[in-house]
């Protein structure tokens, strides 16, 4: 692992969110995109000329022998990610792997137990817990200003037009689940029991309603929801909330908030300034604080502890358990 000079890392995946991923790792200092790998070779090649990359190719074996690949990012299909990421430990390369971490518990344990045997660094992109606003809320729940946590509530709203290209998953897996893994990272205990609710509005192979609750073992609740329904031209790309109630306070925050509204003859929008903002040609916000601290924790040789595979586990099995209760209209109880 180098440790002086540039790191190199390797995107796996390219996708709409591959290629922000090699913005953003493009974006750090002291980093640089070595190799791109996508299973269609001309997306690869199309990637690797656009953004620099000295190499492309396509499969996962071949981009973690790459010698010049220090670190590995995997951003495919989640139902691909266990060979990626099992390719990326044998090699004994570090690994962000983005969520969900897989669609199966059982591909999911495979892919942390392999890293935890090899001794390799394996982080989940919970990104969210990399908004600065949402750590420094996470601060304040474990300095007790808000006293016991009691109840969370998230909002997880999103525009009609990107219903199409996320139907490939239950909206509990591929968006819902940055909101349960936040309801976990706040009231810190075991969920006991979750009872979700789903509609199907636009006829879709997915729902594209969702509402869940969640009850914890310390007598915590969070209800969690998520629509895929915010008219096309309502000039937002996300309306979230999270807040926090607490036996002595509470707390709020929003997405995207009234950090920048814009009116424009083609009419109004309010911009990201928190998630993937770019700002003088580079990316800036949450996506990279997580991929710096990572590189932090690589370079430290130090395990990631803002998020962990267990972490990614324990976010999965109640996210199933949420899909489970809905498809069969019934309480689904969890092991505390």
């Amino acid at each position: 692992m180098r440790t002086l000079g540039r790191l190199g890392v390797g995107v796996i995946g390219l996708g709409g969110w591959g290629e922000i991923h090699v913005q953003a790792w493009q974006s750090l200092p002291l980093v640089t995109v070595q190799a791109v790998c996508s299973r269609r070779a001309e997306r690869a090649a199309e990637i690797a000329q656009r953004f620099g990359v000295a190499r492309w190719c396509t499969t996962p074996e071949e981009l973690v022998a790459d010698p010049s690949v220090d670190l590995v990012s995997v951003v495919n299909d989640e139902r691909d990610h266990r060979q990626a990421v099992l390719a990326a430990v044998a090699a004994g390369k570090p690994v962000l792997v983005e969520k969900p971490i897989a669609t199966r518990l059982d591909d999911a344990r495979a892919m942390v137990e392999a890293a935890a045997a090899a001794g390799v660094s394996l982080m989940p992109a919970h990104v969210l817990r990399f908004d600065t606003r949402l750590a420094m809320l996470k601060d304040r729940v474990l300095a007790g200003d808000l006293g016991q946590v009691v109840s969370i509530y998230a909002r997880r709203l999103i525009p009609r037009d990107r219903y199409a290209t996320y139907q490939r998953t239950h909206p509990a897996l591929n968006a819902a689940i940055h909101d349960i893994d936040l309801a976990l990272w706040y009231a810190d205990s075991p969920v006991t029991a979750v009872r979700a609710h789903e509609r199907n509005i636009q006829g879709g192979q997915a729902p594209d309603v969702l509402w869940a609750t969640m009850e914890f073992a310390s007598g915590a609740l969070a209800v969690i929801e998520n629509l895929w329904l915010v008219p096309e031209h309502a000039g937002v790309w996300l309306d979230a909330e999270t807040e926090i109630v607490g036996s002595s306070g509470m707390a709020r925050v929003r997405f995207p908030g009234d950090a920048m509204s814009l009116w424009l003859e083609r009419g109004p929008q309010a911009p990201d300034t928190t998630l993937v903002p770019i700002a003088g040609g580079a990316m800036q916000g949450a996506l990279c604080d997580q991929f710096a601290y990572f590189v932090r924790c690589v370079v430290a040789g130090r395990p990631p502890l803002r998020v962990t595979g267990n972490d990614a586990l324990r976010s999965l099995e109640v996210t199933l358990a949420i899909v489970e209760s809905a498809a069969t209209n019934r309480e689904v109880r969890l092991a505390a």
